[in-house]
């Protein structure tokens, strides 16, 4: 959910109020038969009082977490390089939000060492879940005098994210990590982002479910040295944003299915949901449709398209059109298992 400030335009309502629902109209069904919804939150809610914000410091209405819960998400991810854009009070302002849903899974920052020392399971038709969430760096600074607030992955927290995940093992049926990582517009995995998913897979991570790079990256099997495997889906890309790179206002869902028996439980089949988000040339509202939705009619009014905007010049190379959304899912795909 990267929430430049016009993707808010649906929200205000006539009376004043702010809705979010539309963000997840033509997707709630899949979120609300899932056993567990997740969802990534780019940036912080760090008080009305602040508006809507802009990069490089963004900030969002709380009115988006009461959105996402109605329609059906029970994980949230915080663990952004975005997340302290409103500074440590935007943090912990975040934190208070989702207390008010105390049925959410709220991960990757905390307000002590001792709830950052707790490793968030979720429980579903009696399968335990851990739940880990990680990023690699935070553009407004490390808050050092308080390092417990932000869940990093940096070199120094190789000890404590191995503590973390051996914890998840002793405790849980089933590990996901959810790394923020990479490097943006890259359709393809840095070898930091690989070496990371060998060490979450060493030390029992399940399933790596990968942000930050707002594109498409490969889905593949990760073997560490000691022999362990997962599956890494490496970036879903934007689910909803205002960029403007052809690459960028596609997205993806990932959808996995888990088996239990005495065994043990594994993943029995996983999937892509592919995403487009859709605006006008005014960039005063985001709509998200799936691809398999998204009429040629609907693309010829694009605000890419009809305004000509160069994405970072990588529009150059990837002209904003359906069969373009195509092109690059079988580039991404080409490199996947």
């Amino acid at each position: 959910m990267l929430m430049h400030p016009g993707v808010s335009g649906y929200a205000f309502q006539p009376d004043g109020s702010l809705n979010y629902d539309f963000c997840f109209n033509e997707i709630r069904t899949e979120i609300e038969s899932a056993d567990i919804a997740v969802v990534n939150n780019e940036v912080p809610f760090g008080g009305n009082e602040f508006g809507l914000q802009n990069y490089p410091n963004f900030n969002v209405f709380n009115e988006l977490g009461d959105a996402e819960v109605r329609a059906g998400f029970d994980v949230i991810l915080n663990s952004t390089n975005h997340v302290r854009d409103m500074g440590t009070a935007g943090i912990l302002r975040t934190i208070d939000f989702w207390k008010k849903y105390p049925e959410v899974y709220s991960i990757g920052i905390h307000e002590s060492q001792e709830d950052q020392d707790r490793i968030r399971i979720i429980e579903r038709q009696g399968v335990k879940i851990a739940l880990l969430n990680y990023c690699y760096g935070i553009n407004a600074g490390f808050p050092y005098e308080q390092p417990f607030l932000i869940d990093m992955m940096r070199p120094e927290d190789r000890d404590r994210i191995a503590r973390d995940l051996t914890l998840a093992e002793e405790n849980a049926d089933f590990t996901i990590v959810f790394p923020h990582w990479g490097e943006e517009y890259h359709l393809h995995q840095t070898p930091e982002q690989t070496e990371w998913a060998q060490f979450f897979t060493e030390y029992g991570a399940d399933l790596i479910i990968g942000t930050h790079p707002h594109v498409l990256e490969p889905v593949q099997t990760v073997t560490s040295p000691n022999g362990n495997t997962s599956l890494c889906y490496y970036s879903l890309g934007n689910y909803i944003s205002l960029q403007d790179e052809t690459m960028s206002v596609l997205g993806g869902m990932a959808k996995i299915v888990l088996e239990a028996d005495p065994e043990g439980v594994r993943i029995a089949h996983h999937d892509m949901q592919y995403l487009v988000t859709d605006y006008r040339a005014d960039v005063s509202w985001a709509y998200v449709y799936k691809l398999e939705d998204y009429t040629p009619e609907l693309a010829s009014q694009h605000g890419i398209l009809v305004s000509g905007l160069p994405g970072n010049g990588l529009n150059a190379s990837y002209p904003f059109s359906i069969d373009t959304f195509y092109r690059i899912i079988d580039e991404v795909t080409s490199n996947a298992d």
